[in-house]
């Protein structure tokens, strides 16, 4: 049992998942300002790429019609 008692969906990564990902990705990445994907390029785990990263999961879940938790 959870200890919020909320139930998280768990997404199956399959074909669709990453096929929606990769156009989504594409959208987003290309949309950042050139500095932002430089920065994201040299340090995917620094704070823009974190953010992008969240954001992209919102959006691919939100392209399968999945609603997070």
């Amino acid at each position: 049992m959870n200890k919020n008692n909320k139930e998280k969906k768990k997404v199956v990564k399959d074909y669709r998942y990453w096929q929606n990902h990769k156009v989504v990705f594409e959208e987003l990445f290309w949309s950042l300002d050139a500095e932002v994907r430089q920065n994201i390029a040299d340090n995917p785990y620094c704070k823009e790429a974190k953010s992008f990263e969240k954001k992209l999961e919102r959006e691919v879940l939100k392209k399968l019609e999945l609603t997070t938790v």
